[in-house]
């Protein structure tokens, strides 16, 4: 045997400021609602809700491993732009050193 619901619905009145209709209505009716729909369309709207969560979910982690990913590179670029520094410091190093040689 199916169980029945009867469901509230506000009944607004037309107003231009959509924000004041909620709140202006004159009547409240109670729809007749097979509750065995109802279910049906709750568990429904449930299960599209985990898709949703799952597929969210999914990109996060995805958006948290480029992450990774990005800061391992950059760290990666910083190392190798540090090395460069220091190649170029000794290389001015020895130069300066060359110059001041030949000009005593």
């Amino acid at each position: 045997m199916k169980a029945s619901v009867f469901l509230p619905v506000l009944l607004t009145t037309n107003s231009k400021n959509s924000s004041r209709a909620v709140g202006n209505y004159k009547h409240c009716v109670y729809f007749y609602v097979d509750s065995s729909a109802h279910v049906k369309k709750s568990e429904t709207e449930l299960q599209a809700l985990k898709n949703t969560n799952t597929r969210l979910t999914t990109a996060l982690q995805e958006s948290i491993a480029n992450a990774d990913h990005w800061q391992k590179q950059i760290a990666m670029y910083r190392e190798e732009n540090e090395r460069y520094k220091r190649r170029v410091h000794k290389s001015d190093v020895s130069i300066q050193s060359f110059i001041l040689l030949r000009t005593y």
